[in-house]
């Protein structure tokens, strides 16, 4: 007899939980959580700092070393209950169950599964989460989330997968390879498979009248040739209405993130690959910074910090005609059409030395301790398959195949989505920056963001900014 579904929230329980580590403007890079036994504040450095291994080493001792390859257990033919450690809204739960889960069991009859939800959804939440489940003894099986291969075997979090993998002859060539390689691979082996995308920008959405009445020409929708930084700029200054220093309608509405999405497109980052050395003041940063904030301050195409609720209140600028262009991010397409205000297309971001979206995969592992392996890797495999539970959630899939009918699906009420626009820019896209990776992310981003406040007031110019920076987390990185 099969143990019936649940729904398992453990968040009631802990200090603080629900609490992200998101950085300005809501980006965050990598994640953490808490549990009643350590403090929320110990548990979520430690999972920064490289304590996770120390915290989990009892725990999962049994289970082998971390970078442990096992061979595959075989499925359970008794009852057994999969645990899935989710960002998935409980609300969502009853549908997941009927539509996503029935028919799963209806084949695999002896598998039920529970939902531990995470609240809020940021990795930081997901991994302390994580850590306080396992450090009580009581790990789930499936693991949810952007942080990637590298840092959670590292830390001993994930069981290995890539011999079922190879055994079942998973196609893993369907997702993009440098960030399927990036996220999912580490060591040689594949330790996640990955369901949809998550991260800060994906696209730009255009406010096609707005476009018309400007006389703007609509770009390219490919990534490799659509429009250059400096024709993204000169058409935002010919959609910007303003007089006398006050804006009626700007040409960008928003801006991802400041420190997340922009040195992407200039080939800059906030560290080198090998985490050791801080290259905030590189010449590609300085270039990055200085052309992003002669946005709002030389141009004023993009509102300053508490612009945009001065003049339009609470409304999104774009969605109430006041903004001609908005940067839509990975998980944010039915943002613009629920309900739907303007007419819109879908277009590239623009390319400075490059043009890549801003986003990470959002993947399944198997948690390290889970008790039943193969049963765990069988749900993942169909979880994934078909980019069952990304479409679901309403993420845009990591299976290029798919990507263009579920952008269809998503903007049925758009007039011409040009959903070729967000496959060729996943197509295009490279992995984010190596802030992400670092140990002290949080630490780290709490330093960036702090100066950015600074910047974005005109207390210092972007230049200065970086230069001071750069020492002040170098000694915070220390490796």
């Amino acid at each position: 007899m099969s143990h019936p579904t649940a729904v398992r929230d453990v968040s009631g329980g802990e200090s603080g939980a629900g609490a992200g580590a998101a950085g300005a403007g809501g980006a965050a890079p990598a994640g953490a959580r808490t549990g009643p036994a350590p403090s929320r504040r110990g548990l979520l450095r430690g999972a920064w700092s490289g304590a996770a291994a120390g915290l989990l080493g009892t725990t999962l001792a049994a289970c082998g070393a971390a970078g442990g390859q096992p061979a595959a257990a075989p499925a359970s033919k008794g009852p057994v209950t999969l645990s899935l450690l989710l960002s998935l809204n409980e609300t969502l739960w009853p549908s997941f169950q009927e539509q996503v889960v029935g028919p799963y069991k209806a084949q695999h009859p002896n598998v039920s599964v529970e939902l531990i939800p995470y609240g809020g959804g940021t990795t930081a939440i997901a991994v302390e989460k994580l850590l306080s489940l396992a450090t009580a003894g009581s790990p789930p099986d499936v693991w949810d989330g952007p942080r990637g291969a590298d840092y959670m075997v590292s830390q001993g979090l994930l069981e290995g997968m890539d011999a079922q993998v190879k055994r079942d002859k998973v196609d893993t060539k369907r997702f993009n390879q440098k960030q399927f390689e990036y996220g999912a691979v580490y060591q040689g082996k594949t330790w996640m498979l990955p369901y949809g995308y998550g991260g800060n920008a994906l696209v730009l959405a255009l406010n096609t009248e707005l476009f018309q009445q400007a006389g703007v020409a609509i770009p390219s929708a490919d990534a490799k040739t659509s429009w250059t930084w400096d024709q993204w700029v000169d058409a935002a200054q010919k959609l910007t209405k303003q007089a006398g220093g006050t804006v009626s309608q700007f040409g960008v509405a928003n801006f991802g993130s400041d420190y997340l999405t922009w040195p992407l497109q200039f080939q800059g980052d906030w560290l080198t690959p090998d985490l050791k050395t801080v290259v905030a003041d590189s010449a590609a940063m300085q270039e990055c910074y200085t052309k992003f904030f002669d946005l709002p301050f030389r141009y004023h195409v993009l509102p300053r910090t508490g612009e945009a609720m001065d003049l339009f209140g609470n409304a999104n600028p774009f969605l109430v005609g006041k903004a001609a262009m908005a940067i839509v991010a990975p998980a944010g397409l039915r943002t613009y059409t629920n309900p739907k205000t303007v007419e819109f297309t879908l277009a590239p971001l623009p390319r400075a030395r490059i043009t890549t979206p801003d986003m990470n995969m959002m993947m399944l592992g198997i948690v390290k301790a889970s008790k039943n392996p193969e049963d765990t890797w069988q749900l993942i495999k169909y979880l994934t398959d078909g980019s069952r539970y990304g479409i679901f959630v309403g993420r845009i899939p990591t299976e290029l195949s798919r990507v263009e009918g579920t952008v269809r699906d998503l903007l049925t009420s758009v007039a011409d989505p040009r959903p070729q626009t967000v496959l060729t820019a996943i197509e295009n896209a490279v992995p984010q920056l190596q802030l992400g990776r670092h140990p002290k992310t949080q630490d780290l981003t709490a330093a960036i963001t702090t100066a950015f406040k600074d910047a974005w007031a005109q207390k210092v110019d972007p230049v200065s900014m970086l230069k001071a920076l750069k020492p002040q987390l170098q000694n915070i990185a220390g490796m």
